[in-house]
């Protein structure tokens, strides 16, 4: 017989829209017995504005946003507000989705193998789970503006883990060609090799001769001029691979794409991601976007469109605290004198003892050293039996190369992770960004971001725990330094501090540091009643903090201003920028700089003389931007303050003294022969700032000059050409060396007329080939005099670590900089003779 009451309650549960008593009415299986605070609190939020088109939820990982947005759409289904769609960056992730809506009993469908929308989905019966790959591409099911397949309207839409799913549409519309991978690398090329030569001939050089590290931004200027070859080519190769499904999202975005050229690939990519190109998701009457609870979603404005007011007022629970436990522990800032390699060689201790231990690593290369100890390196053909094994036994240990999202590990799937090196700046947009605005809080940011992502990968809900161990200077150095901590969760920066506190205590029993943070691993793993106490009290402590202001009006701005661009209006583009700049006094050189080249740029097109002269005020406040064509103005170190101020200056960006150490390590670890160029000079730039001088890199910000000048504290100059690159056999140096360090020093004194100098080559020898004659004076850094100034300043550091840095004054590291020779004196004292054969 028919259960007519069953099918009454049924209907009646599908005219629910209260988030909790839909919850209540589903057939839910027990482990969804009930909703925790966090998800009542943010349920209750959301239905009191549901009208709201767009929702921004930021949760914890593993504090159940993945319920919380199934429960959003079914509320929304049973209004009407359908069809509804959830989001993942992943099909793991998908799964997982699929799998707590089968669990709490909401309906979900996906796509099979014949590609077709679900009839349930599109009868809004049921919730389709996807990525979001499948949704954002240039041949999407769900249509694309202007393609052949009418888009589908969506009524309500779920993007979980956002910031991830950011990541994939800029991947999505980036278009890459590799050198020598047919014939499109080389007709892009040519097009630019005249401008490539006017902004840095080196560089320009190395591109030509396949250099993979030399790298190049093409100015807006020159790319727009080519605009119709360029799109000719792209258009000729729109069904290649490269353009498969990029070419029908940036087609009509052209004239803001950025474009970028090395020595093996070329990558196009657009200003802003234009979303608007997928009206199912532009237009979707209702949005949610699911993230962790970040300092900074101004990217959310900026690339996907979503209202000031959502990320203003993002929804989040009231109970603080409610994170999974994490022992958060950086060996270096324990002590100093403990390396990388010695954490290494513990690691494998605590996995032979019965737990999965997970390592992330940015790079396949950096994964070499845990081979050598034992670890296990997935790549894409092992990475899910890897991901499955975690999942069903212990004692594994595993390397992942660049996962630090997509992926859950939770409970005893991770319960040691290692977090080596600082997560990668990914495609050359994000390099050039790096390089145009070191720092930026754009950039830095991200990267917060991208490590929050990776200590998140071990702990996926509020009963998790898990250790972690931070590796790599670079890492280090970024989370230790102040001004960075900002950007992080309340929660990460405070288990950082317990970290730091929990180091203090293991100083100050003075015990072997390898074996106490081993024991210190262990209370963690074996749930020491103690440790939980402590960790839950301290956590109780966190309160949220809002998003700051500056970065979401610059969000706005840049979006309001492309869109008024891509709808004929370049010139009221660029005027609502500089309005914008002039109205953010806060805003420092480098990024004003920034916005101005990006006025200028959408200015090009209807005013490029105008759009040159703003080009021309865009460099002088930000050197590493492009150069205009003409009138480029250098601008010329001057002296500020004495060298032990400016040292003193640097030493208090840190908050603890170890920190101080594993910085000078970063630098110093970059100052080696047969380290990438750019990274040397940097290198070299940064070392004048630690020791209290100032710096430029001319011939990359101005296109000619030295490659590294310093100003010393004696009112004379370091003019640096480095050739760390060259072989360590070489037994002279070259007649076209010695010529670049001349064009360098007739630079300096055309710019510094009257000035003292000093001419120094960074080369592992120091004669002249029989050709070549050295300049008067020329000095020459050689392997033994840089492996001599790095033991100085490591001497140096290792002072500094006595206390902590604001407990140092002026005086005392000005004694200790004469200590350690690294007065104008003293650097000039280990330099040798640049000599001629004869």
């Amino acid at each position: 017989m028919i259960d007519f009451d069953r099918l009454l309650a049924r209907a009646e549960r599908r005219r629910i829209v209260e988030p909790k008593a839909l919850f209540h009415g589903l057939v839910r299986g027990p482990e969804f017995e009930y909703l925790r605070d966090v998800q009542v609190d943010v349920l209750d939020a959301w239905h009191s504005r549901r009208e709201h088109r767009d929702t921004v939820i930021k949760m914890n990982t593993g504090s159940g946003k993945t319920l919380v947005g199934l429960l959003t759409l079914q509320s929304c289904l049973n209004e009407g507000v359908g069809p509804a769609l959830y989001v993942c960056p992943t099909n793991q992730l998908a799964d997982q989705v699929v799998e707590q809506a089968v669990g709490c009993g909401i309906r979900t469908v996906q796509f099979g193998l014949d590609n077709q929308f679900p009839q349930e989905f599109l009868n809004r019966e049921a919730i389709l789970v996807t990525t979001f790959q499948k949704l954002f591409n240039g041949r999407s099911i769900f249509g694309v503006l202007g393609g052949a397949r009418e888009p589908l309207n969506l009524g309500a839409v779920v993007i979980d883990d956002a910031h991830s799913c950011l990541r994939i549409a800029r991947e999505e519309v980036t278009v890459r060609f590799v050198r020598g991978a047919g014939e499109a690398y080389e007709r892009l090329s040519r097009l630019f090799q005249d401008v490539m030569e006017a902004q840095a001939v080196g560089t320009a050089a190395s591109i030509r001769d396949g250099d993979p590290h030399a790298f190049m931004a093409i100015p807006y200027w020159a790319w727009q001029n080519v605009l119709s070859d360029v799109s000719r080519i792209l258009a000729e190769l729109r069904d290649a691979r490269e353009l498969l499904f990029s070419w029908n999202l940036v087609q009509d975005d052209l004239e803001l794409c950025w474009c970028f050229i090395t020595g093996t690939e070329i990558q196009i990519t657009p200003y802003l991601v234009p979303i608007q190109r997928i009206p199912s998701f532009d237009l979707a009457r209702r949005r949610f976007f699911l993230s962790a609870t970040l300092i900074d979603d101004s990217i959310l404005i900026r690339e996907f469109g979503v209202a000031r007011e959502a990320v203003e007022n993002a929804l989040h629970p009231n109970v603080s605290g409610d994170v999974g436990e994490r022992l958060i522990i950086a060996p270096r800032i324990m002590d100093s004198s403990v390396d990388d390699d010695q954490v290494r060689q513990l690691v494998p201790r605590i996995s032979s003892e019965g737990y999965n231990v997970v390592v992330l690593v940015p790079s396949f290369t950096a994964a070499k050293p845990w081979e050598r100890v034992g670890a296990e390196v997935a790549n894409n053909d092992t990475i899910d039996v890897i991901l499955k094994r975690l999942r069903g036994s212990v004692g594994n240990f595993v390397v992942l190369v660049n996962r630090y999202d997509g992926i859950d590990l939770p409970g005893d799937a991770c319960r040691l992770l290692v977090l080596d090196g600082l997560p990668p700046g990914g495609s050359l947009y994000a390099q050039y960004v790096m390089t145009a605005r070191p720092q930026s809080r754009q950039l830095r940011s991200n990267q917060a971001q991208r490590i929050e992502q990776g200590l998140g990968r071990g702990v996926r809900s509020g009963g998790d725990y898990c250790a972690v161990l931070l590796l790599g200077s670079d890492l280090i150095s970024f989370l230790t330094l102040v001004e960075n901590r900002e950007f992080l969760s309340p929660e990460t920066r405070l288990q950082i501090e317990i970290g730091q506190t929990l180091a203090q205590e293991i100083r100050r029993g003075g015990s072997d540091p390898l074996l106490s943070i081993h024991r210190l691993i262990h209370q963690c793993l074996q749930q020491d009643p103690g440790w939980k106490k402590f960790h839950r009290e301290m956590l109780s402590r966190v309160s949220y903090v809002a998003s700051s202001d500056l970065p979401l009006k610059l969000a706005e701005m840049e979006r309001k201003a492309v869109q008024l661009f891509r709808g004929g209006q370049a010139q009221g583009a660029s005027d609502s920028v500089q309005k914008a700049i002039d109205d953010l006094p806060q805003l420092d050189p480098v990024d004003k700089g920034w916005y101005l080249q990006f006025a200028a740029q959408l200015l090009h097109k209807v005013d490029p003389g105008r759009a040159q002269e703003i080009q021309r005020k865009a460099h002088e406040l930000n050197p590493r931007l492009f150069r205009p064509l003409e009138g480029v103005q250098y601008r010329r170190l001057m002296e500020k303050g004495t060298q032990a101020s400016r040292a003193v200056e640097w030493l208090r960006g840190y908050d603890n003294a170890n920190a101080v150490v594993v910085a000078v390590d970063e630098i110093l670890a970059k100052l080696s022969f047969g380290v990438e160029p750019n990274e040397f000079e940097q290198a070299l730039a940064d070392l004048a700032n630690l020791l209290g001088l100032q710096s430029q890199r001319p011939e990359k910000d101005y296109g000619s000059g030295p490659d590294v000048l310093w100003l010393l504290s004696d009112g004379a100059f370091f003019v640096i050409e480095a050739k760390n690159n060259v072989s360590l056999t070489r037994s002279t140096v070259s007649k076209d060396e010695v010529g670049q360090l001349a064009n360098s020093i007739n630079w300096f004194r055309q710019h510094y007329p009257g000035q003292s100098l000093t001419a120094i080559m960074v080369h592992p020898c120091s004669v002249c080939a029989h050709d070549a004659y050295p300049p008067e004076d020329a000095k020459v850094l050689a392997p033994e005099g840089l492996s001599n100034l790095q033991k100085r300043i490591r001497g140096f550091a290792a002072a500094l670590a006595a206390k902590p840095p604001e407990a140092w004054t002026v005086q005392e590291v000005g004694t200790l900089l004469g200590a350690h020779e690294l007065t104008p004196g003293g650097l000039r004292a280990r330099l040798v003779p640049l000599r001629s054969q004869r």
